[in-house]
């Protein structure tokens, strides 16, 4: 039985987001809350004034904020968990990859307002996104954030399975068929402005069923980011004016967290832009589940080792159709240009053996394996 120590049992910490959106509610209905997941996994919990064993002050941590929001939460929280040995501040955040090592300046701020506020790092407990956050924190060296204890969990297949609608596959139509199926929504991701421009250079954009909504707020620097991945030595000019071209699929319309038969019956597979491409983190989202469960082969333009990832949690990837080369890449120019040489070249996708493991990815998924996987992680770091 976990024990969550509120003012009341009603309370959630989102009251107190006044400048930005730094609390999620605590809810069993929103899988960005740690309420949810425990739902998810049968863990037992219970809020209250006042434990006399282990609980927790739990904040659900949406995104990595200037943290100005905590400077509302009363006085006598922060004296509870620095004066009673039994309670520790608990940050949830496996929602976001967004770690000390890889968004330093917003956690040097956190930092700074925790110890203003006496609160030393062994009474923190922190739930991250990366999934190798246990090494990572050991690794990467700061006097604080590199003591805490961590644990880094993979939650999106349990989300993928709550929250999207899904469907079987059924006989494709390989008539008029696009080759690929991209679903990059709004792009303020470098990678996925660097990668629409190739897609659009290589006259590959046409040739696939390709979201991509520039949203005119932010554009990739040249020497913050462009330079990384230009493998071609492309013009930086040429890439900002393609970068602001905002490309739609309208027909038919969906929400953003719905994967529509018509999208994947009409295309062969599925290039998956994930939200991170670097080696900083490990972190997979809904994007890659997607084409597991709708039955399609896909390629990943995520983080280096996302498909030994996969197949060591039992999927099937996809090495007779595709190079899979560049799942070993840290290096953002190779794996741009490794991806896109497997979009013009590529095997013959519906073969008997592809179809054997697009079936078997699709029961692989049902059987939800990380939910055991999560339950153990949690009850053994907080329980």
């Amino acid at each position: 039985m976990l024990k969550f120590l509120f003012p009341t049992d009603k309370f959630t910490y989102h009251t107190y987001n006044e400048k930005e959106r730094t609390f999620s509610s605590n809810s069993q209905d929103d899988p960005w809350t740690f309420e949810w997941l425990l739902k998810q996994l049968d863990i037992d919990y219970q809020y209250g004034l006042s434990f006399n064993d282990t609980c927790y002050v739990n904040f659900n941590l949406n995104l990595p904020t200037t943290y100005e929001d905590l400077k509302n939460i009363p006085q006598i929280i922060w004296d509870k968990i620095k004066n009673d040995h039994n309670i520790f501040l608990l940050l949830y955040q496996p929602t976001e990859a967004t770690p000390f090592y890889y968004y330093m300046p917003r956690w040097k701020n956190l930092r700074i307002f925790l110890e203003n506020k006496k609160i030393s790092y062994d009474k923190i407990k922190y739930i991250s996104g990366d999934i190798d956050a246990e090494v990572n924190h050991k690794k990467n060296v700061d006097y604080y954030w590199s003591n805490i204890d961590v644990i880094g969990l993979d939650i999106f297949e349990l989300i993928h399975n709550f929250r999207h609608k899904t469907f079987s596959l059924n006989a494709r139509n390989l008539v008029n068929k696009k080759k690929f199926l991209c679903l990059m929504n709004v792009c303020q991701r470098p990678q996925r402005q660097i990668l629409y421009f190739y897609l659009k250079k290589y006259n590959l954009a046409n040739k696939g069923l390709l979201s991509y909504r520039w949203t005119d707020d932010y554009i990739v620097n040249n020497l913050e980011a462009f330079d990384q991945y230009n493998f071609d030595e492309s013009n930086y000019e040429a890439f900002r004016v393609v970068a602001q071209i905002r490309k739609d699929i309208h027909n038919p319309p969906f929400h953003l967290q719905d994967s529509p038969l018509w999208y994947y019956e009409n295309t062969e597979f599925s290039l998956v832009s994930e939200t991170f491409v670097v080696d900083t983190v490990r972190f997979i989202t809904e994007k890659t589940y997607k084409p597991l469960i709708m039955g399609h082969p896909f390629l990943i333009y995520g983080t280096p080792k996302t498909l030994q990832y996969l197949k060591n949690r039992g999927y099937e990837t996809f090495p007779n159709i595709f190079d899979e080369s560049y799942d070993d890449c840290s290096c953002l120019k190779t794996k741009t240009k490794l991806i896109l040489d497997n979009l013009k070249n590529y095997n013959n996708v519906f073969t008997p053996e592809t179809k054997e493991k697009l079936k078997h990815n699709q029961n692989h998924f049902s059987k939800l394996l990380t939910k055991e996987i999560c339950r153990n992680k949690i009850i053994n770091f907080l329980c």
